[in-house]
């Protein structure tokens, strides 16, 4: 979203912050309850009824466990948010800023393909570095397309952090607000530029 004093981006809005946090709570309700009667609950030796409430808490519980812990997995994207003006770009998570970069400290701004190969996902991201990115990582980027884990890139992310990665929005790559924004305040030419016309045409194939 642009605004007068630049642009942002919230992950942790409007129906997706809904769900996350509607699925952390009553995830975290129902396994506390369903572990607590599992275990507090008797069940007689020859009680078939009492055994089958306590197998119907079990499955209960264990189901709640996991989506409770995927909410906990992934409470720092969920709550991730980036936000540029003319002087640098900022990430948030969990409520509170971990890495800014300033314009005139960054050595590079670039777009990459990045390929999952255990998840079989493929993403476009948007990176800010203070680092020289693709002579350091030379050896497994090609052409602006890396086929690892993003966290392979390092300090990204983070506090004392060199590099923010943004995942391009899949429905529209190139109408990215921070793509666009970067595009104009950025003085030097963006890194890997083809890797955008993937995306697009990615984008065409998956309308058409």
């Amino acid at each position: 979203m642009e605004n007068e004093n630049g642009v942002f981006v919230n992950f942790f809005e409007g129906r997706a912050k809904t769900l996350w946090l509607l699925s952390l709570s009553v995830s975290a309700v129902v396994a506390v309850a369903g572990w607590l009667l599992v275990f507090l609950l008797p069940v007689g030796g020859t009680e078939t009824h009492d055994l089958t409430w306590k197998i119907i808490l079990l499955v209960l519980a264990t189901a709640a466990t996991g989506v409770l812990l995927v909410c906990l997995i992934t409470a720092k994207t969920r709550t991730s948010r980036w936000d540029a003006d003319r002087n640098e770009v900022r990430y948030y998570a969990f409520g509170r800023k971990l890495l800014s970069l300033q314009w005139s400290e960054m050595q590079e701004a670039g777009l990459l393909k990045i390929v999952d190969p255990r998840r079989h996902v493929t993403a476009y991201y948007l990176y800010w570095t203070t680092e020289e990115l693709m002579s350091a990582c030379r050896d497994f980027i090609k052409g602006g397309v890396m086929e690892h884990r993003p966290r392979n890139l390092g300090k990204y992310n983070r506090r004392k952090g060199t590099i923010i990665l943004y995942a391009l929005d899949p429905e529209r790559p190139t109408q990215d607000p921070l793509l666009t924004f970067t595009q104009q305040t950025y003085l030097h030419p963006l890194k890997n530029p083809r890797i955008l016309r993937v995306a697009e045409q990615e984008e065409r194939e998956e309308q058409a």
